[in-house]
């Protein structure tokens, strides 16, 4: 079995320096380790994550530009390290980071033109953002260096209010056209289960691991057959 990914959840838009600091330099070791044991992928997402206690309120604390300049000031410093080490960076747009969708992300892929620097593709965030998910994935093509098959239903704001990421197969994402856009670009990279279907998982599943697996399993072998 192979480690297709290792996701470093690490929020580098904060008001103290010093823990920014830190969690900038845990972040270059994390990258470092993921080399060492043979992971070529490591996820990163611009943050803040707004579904963290403590996360920074934009624009009410922080300014959307300061948060912007907060995420290139960190892909300065742990890009070069992922380079050095042959590790590509998979960029996650998700919901209330400063990249959040297709279109908040380009200003990272301008900014660095860099083969180690990519997307990890999860339509369920943009699709909450109304983006055209097949067309975005075509867009990206060879820059996806892995994927995370999740759905979504409702409009970005609060996770159980304004929004909420669904079974596979009855939330908002179009799957027939995203794994057309997927073959036709020649993505070849591997796909992971990001099974967040929380109340589905609590009432009803009872926290079993194994039959959310099982059961995300069919959908999607139900999903690839049509």
């Amino acid at each position: 079995m192979e480690v297709s990914e290792i996701f470093i959840a690490l929020d580098d838009v904060v008001h103290d320096e010093g823990r920014r600091r830190e969690k900038m330099e845990l972040t270059r070791e994390c990258i470092v380790a993921a080399a060492d044991i043979g992971v070529h992928v490591v996820n990163v997402s611009p943050c803040p994550q707004r579904w963290m206690p403590g996360h920074v309120k934009i624009p009410q604390e922080m300014s959307d530009g300061a948060a912007g300049d907060m995420v290139f000031d960190a892909f300065d410093q742990i890009l070069p390290v992922a380079e050095s080490h042959k590790v590509s960076l998979a960029v996650e747009g998700v919901w209330g980071m400063v990249a959040h969708d297709y279109y908040t992300a380009l200003p990272l892929f301008m900014r660095y033109p860099s083969e180690y620097l990519g997307i990890n593709m999860d339509p369920s965030h943009g699709s909450l953002c109304r983006n055209d998910i097949p067309w975005v994935v075509k867009q990206w093509g060879r820059r996806i260096k892995h994927c995370h098959l999740k759905d979504s239903v409702g409009t970005p704001g609060r996770d159980g209010d304004t929004f909420l990421f669904a079974l596979l197969g009855e939330g908002q994402v179009d799957w027939e056209a995203f794994f057309a856009a997927m073959q036709e670009t020649g993505c070849s990279g591997c796909c992971s289960v990001e099974f967040e279907s929380f109340s589905c998982y609590n009432r009803i599943l009872k926290r079993n691991m194994l039959e959310a697996a099982r059961i995300s399993w069919n959908q999607i072998q139900e999903l690839i057959s049509t």
